[in-house]
């Protein structure tokens, strides 16, 4: 019902035709035409002039775009950004090898270690998907994408000064915050379960 993709595509490539088609139709026929849900990490690669828009499997009305956050709730240095990105999600910031800044995690060897990136935050949307998925079966997947778009908190409240995805937070056309670095802000667990009920 949920796939969790923590991988990255290579900008502007439009050639992964069969990937985009299978989400799609899992969109339009999976879990008995009420749609599978897909939920992709926006990248890590965050530099001047680049922006998770150049992927297009990002762009899929289909795909929910995941960003990370640090300990403070602000935008890591790797995030992705862009207009794409529907929330954002800790993914840790780690300052030196195995800082505990990162996501504490096991390793192919069982042995713990803290690591960083949207490949940790885009499990954490999944998995709550999931959950919303387990009170109401009945939602689509353009309903877990509206009940996540009105759950979120609006974390760095003074985002905004330079740079093309470094702007101030702006109301989208029905009236929610959004902000490129952030989506529609910091996945809120309490506030997804009781919209998600309210649904």
């Amino acid at each position: 019902s949920v796939y969790s993709c923590s991988w990255s595509s290579f900008k502007g490539d439009t050639s992964n035709k069969p990937q985009n088609d299978a989400i799609v139709n899992g969109s339009q026929n999976g879990r008995s035409g009420k749609g599978c849900v897909y939920v992709f990490a926006s990248g890590n690669d965050s530099s001047p002039g680049d922006s998770a828009v150049f992927v297009y499997t990002l762009n899929l009305a289909e795909t929910l775009s995941v960003g990370a956050t640090n300990i403070e709730n602000k935008r890591t240095y790797y995030s992705e950004t862009g207009a794409n990105l529907l929330c954002v999600a800790p993914g840790g910031e780690q300052q030196f090898f195995n800082d505990d800044n990162g996501v504490l995690v096991f390793d192919n060897d069982y042995n713990l270690k803290y690591v960083q990136g949207t490949s940790f935050s885009c499990p954490l949307v999944s998995g709550l998907c999931g959950v919303m998925l387990t009170l109401r079966d009945d939602l689509t997947w353009r309903d877990v994408k509206e009940v996540i778009s009105k759950s979120c908190i609006k974390n760095d409240p003074e985002a905004g000064g330079s740079g093309a995805d470094n702007t101030p937070w702006f109301n989208n056309k029905v009236g929610r915050p959004f902000n490129l670095q952030y989506g529609f802000g910091l996945i809120d667990y309490g506030t997804v379960i009781s919209n998600t009920q309210n649904h």
